[in-house]
């Protein structure tokens, strides 16, 4: 295993936490294929592969979701998966983890809802000591600290049952990677936001930057909108003839499906613009109407007081 492999299988999580989250959060079964078996395949423990993972793994009565089988083909660690956001207050889920562990007589147990991921030492746990292994939350930390950090499970060290701390990587050829920025939380409301990370939670924002660093205030939501569509005109990339777009900019107050747009506002071109959507729907639409236009939608910056 490259660690360049696992960066990227925690940015590709880490994009998903952002743009899907919502609908993650909402089932176990989705978190687990999208979030938590890429980095268990990019650690080298295979989900498909039997010989190396057991899902749903029969405790008594209940099951495990996971259980990492060492070289000799028994269990040496059990993880608990729960649907993203399910984390907030992990105590209420620990006991569960621990007492499949314990009546298996598996060392080590680990819980985890695809972002923030604790893995402990049952024995140590019992008998007093320090259990607390790993605890790392992937969308607060960068990618590659979270890869250091997640080494402690590296299938070939761990599959022998003593997992190791790791402070170095480890690689097949030697690599440079760049210092990681300082941690920070994620998506601070007083700080740039692009278009493509904002979402609704954030707040409605108060000033946009546009692709050529203008700075605009803002009033409702619909006003993301209406600037950038202005600013499109303005540089010639939306015209009447590319009309209606969606259900967000139209030359007849008619929608693309010919629904008539109960609240607009007019363009200076003579074009309308939806003003009857709620804050999803209008950061969803100004993402569809720059890519119609051409344009990534990161170009945009929002920021909320």
């Amino acid at each position: 295993m490259l660690l360049d492999d696992l960066v990227t299988a925690i940015q590709t999580v880490q994009a998903r936490i952002r743009e899907h989250g919502n609908i993650l959060s909402q089932n176990e079964y989705r978190t687990r294929l999208a979030l938590i078996d890429p980095i268990l395949d990019a650690l080298g423990w295979d989900v498909s592969n039997p010989d190396l993972v057991l899902a749903e793994y029969e405790v008594g009565k209940r099951r495990a979701d996971y259980a990492l089988l060492g070289d000799d083909g028994q269990p040496k660690a059990l993880i608990e998966a729960k649907h993203l956001g399910e984390m907030g207050n992990p105590s209420k889920h620990e006991d569960q983890v621990f007492d499949y562990a314990f009546k298996q007589k598996v060392r080590f147990a680990g819980l985890t809802d695809g972002d923030r991921w604790i893995f402990e030492d049952v024995v140590a746990g019992f008998s007093g000591g320090q259990s607390r292994l790993l605890d790392v939350t992937i969308s607060n930390e960068s990618a590659y600290q979270c890869a250091l950090k997640f080494l402690l499970l590296w299938h070939p060290t761990f599959s022998s049952g003593e997992p190791l701390k790791a402070n170095e990587p480890f690689l097949e050829e030697e690599k440079v990677y760049p210092p990681p920025p300082p941690p920070t939380s994620p998506n601070p409301p007083s700080e740039w936001i692009s278009l493509t990370n904002y979402e609704y939670s954030h707040g409605q924002p108060s000033f946009m930057r546009l692709p050529d660093s203008q700075e605009k205030q803002l009033a409702h939501w619909y006003g993301i909108v209406e600037n950038t569509a202005e600013w499109l005109i303005e540089e010639g990339k939306l015209t009447t003839s590319m009309c209606p777009i969606k259900d967000i900019v139209s030359s007849d107050l008619l929608s693309e499906g010919g629904a008539r747009y109960l609240r607009y506002g007019e363009l200076k071109n003579g074009l309308f613009f939806n003003k009857n959507k709620s804050a999803k729907d209008h950061l969803r639409g100004l993402r569809i109407l720059l890519r119609q236009c051409g344009l990534d939608p990161s170009s945009i910056l929002l920021k909320s007081s």
